[in-house]
């Protein structure tokens, strides 16, 4: 007797293999207006019998373990339109009621018979959600053509819990939406089907593998250009996935990786560098949103930034250790909102050299990183957006020296909460302001019970809430430097606290002629001195009302009486 010599997947019928006994395969459509007709074959392709879906769902056969049945059709595709547009809710898929596999080349659906060869589709959505929440079990021998067209795979294995095996995707360009939910909620598949793409279509791997919970490691992502929505949930939820791909798009495009690992706990590995500079709106936004295993970020090269970009994009990530550099010196509106808050494990905030600061660019930023120990030394910006940098610090217990705050001008609630609940906070900075605006430092240093010193220069401090509990549950003994002009701040929790000791913010310069040096300041009936001048260098003294202070040239001799009224600026030649 002659072997019979198996077909290759390419030349096969798409094929259902049964491996349960008394399984029903069925055909059912999501509307009457979507039905379509196939043929099918359980006796190898000698007889066809032709069976339209229905919204019950026809049966096409009643299949034992091994036994399979031949599929064929003559229909463009498998969706319906409204308006001319894909309808998402009309479609026809397989069911069955126990599992079975699913070999062969998917063209016979469109072409019948002469499928061989056949890789064009002429209509989008040609196969949504064909196998949608089916029992099917292993597709890796499923052949789908190297072309694609938009919609054509969306939501085809959506939410079929049994699949180990996927198909394998060799085509070099998606098209939009294509591979759009293609396997949301496939639980047991452990490794994703072989992709090739170098060009990808707007949205067309969107929640590709949503809530694939035990998928362990991510297809190769080769594309330089990535589109709007691309990539966007792509993983998200994929709690077992270890290492993130590679991703070496240099062009890319709005909300591309938004939520694209969110939620993945278990991934431990990011890529080395997210190489583009030209960034766009969302680009990055939730990228690694609770990845709470992850431990050290990709580079971040772009000078340029956009709103969102980098909106919550470690939120979370508790397991975080070194943050990237952020060379960007004009931040704009959300860019760096929640960035990195909930980082548990991150010791040293990343310096941010920006001048310009948008709106909410740094709200909540590093909020939350409970292990924060070093910020940088200053934050240098100048021109402020309301919220700018509103929560920053927040809840930041191990940070002990705050950065300084060098702007004058200020922006409505700039610093609301900034460093709310740094209980280890010993340096805060100076405030220069003189007028103080609605909200601007709102609980700014509220439950910072270590602080023990503050210097606010502010002159007016009438602004609507400009104050309001900054200083609730401070230390119960400190320093208050203030404006010597400055005679209105009250006693609270909104002002100088009971019991702190106020002083007055003095600047003095002295100018030496003809040679003389070595003059100093001190109290009067005094032998301690307090500073020894520097020619033409300012010397921000802080002096008591109570007392009576001198500056002296360096033959002890009296040169200049400073009393209350104290000037905030003074100059002496000596």
């Amino acid at each position: 007797m002659r072997r019979r010599m198996l077909l290759p997947s390419s030349e096969m019928y798409l094929t259902i293999i049964s491996v349960a006994d008394n399984n029903i395969i069925g055909w059912k459509c999501s509307a009457d207006s979507v039905a379509k007709t196939i043929q099918v074959s359980t006796d190898n392709g000698v007889s066809w019998t032709a069976i339209t879906s229905t919204t019950s769902g026809a049966t096409l056969a009643t299949l034992n373990n091994g036994e399979k049945m031949l599929i064929k059709g003559n229909n463009e595709g498998y969706c319906g339109y409204t308006s001319g547009d894909v309808d998402l809710d009309l479609y026809n898929r397989f069911t069955s009621t126990d599992l079975f596999d699913v070999v062969g080349n998917i063209m016979s659906l469109l072409y019948g018979d002469n499928f061989h060869g056949k890789n064009t589709m002429s209509v989008q959505g040609a196969f949504l959600n064909l196998f949608l929440q089916s029992n099917i079990r292993d597709a890796s021998k499923l052949i789908l053509p190297n072309k694609t067209k938009q919609y054509c795979y969306i939501g085809m294995f959506h939410g079929c819990v049994d699949l180990i095996a996927a198909p394998d995707i060799l085509a070099n360009s998606l098209g939009t939406y294509c591979c759009r939910s293609m396997f949301y909620g496939c639980t047991n598949l452990t490794e994703p089907p072989k992709l090739i793409f170098t060009k990808v279509g707007y949205g067309s791997c969107q929640f590709m593998f949503k809530n694939c919970t035990s998928l362990l490691h991510a297809p190769e992502l080769r594309a330089r250009f990535v589109n709007g929505f691309s990539y966007r949930d792509m993983f998200y939820d994929c709690t077992s996935l270890i290492e993130a791909p590679d991703l070496p798009a240099t062009t890319i495009s709005n909300s591309c990786y938004y939520n694209m690992f969110y939620g993945c706990t278990s991934l431990r590995s990011a890529p080395t560098e997210l190489p583009a500079t030209t960034l766009y709106e969302n680009c990055y936004y939730n990228m690694f949103y609770g990845c709470s295993s992850l431990v050290y970020p990709p580079k971040l090269p772009a000078t340029t930034l956009v709103q969102y970009c980098y909106y919550r994009m470690f939120y979370g990530c508790s397991s975080l250790i070194e943050a990237p550099d952020l060379p960007a010196t004009t931040l704009v509106q959300y860019c760096y909102d929640y960035m990195f808050y909930n980082c548990t494990s991150l010791t040293k905030a990343p310096d941010l050299p920006a001048t310009t600061v948008g709106y909410r660019s740094c709200r909540s930023m590093f909020r939350g990183c409970t292990s924060l120990v070093t910020a940088q030394s200053i934050l240098p910006a100048t021109t402020l957006s309301q919220y700018c940098y509103s929560d920053m610090f927040r809840g930041c217990i191990s940070l002990v020296h705050a950065p300084k705050l060098p702007a004058t001008v200020l922006a409505d609630n700039c610093y609301p909460y900034m460093f709310y609940g740094c209980t280890a906070l010993v340096t805060t900075p100076e405030l220069p302001a003189a007028i103080l605006t609605t909200g601007c430092y709102t609980n700014m240093f509220s439950n910072c019970s270590s602080i023990t010193s503050i210097k606010c220069l502010a002159t007016d401090i009438t602004a609507t809430g400009s104050r309001s509990s900054w200083l609730y549950h401070a230390s119960g003994r400190g320093t208050f430097i203030k404006h010597p002009s400055m005679n209105s701040w009250p006693r609270s929790t909104a002002g100088i606290p009971n019991n702190w000791t106020i002083l007055e913010a003095v600047q003095i310069t002295v100018i030496y002629t003809s040679g003389n040096s070595g003059a100093y300041l001190k109290e009067i009936g005094t032998n301690d001195v307090m500073h020894t001048f520097i020619d033409g260098e300012p010397y921000e003294a802080e002096l008591a009302d109570a007392k009576t202070y001198g500056v002296y040239d360096s033959n002890d001799n009296l040169i200049e009486t400073l009393a209350t009224p104290f000037s905030r600026l003074n100059s002496i030649t000596i």
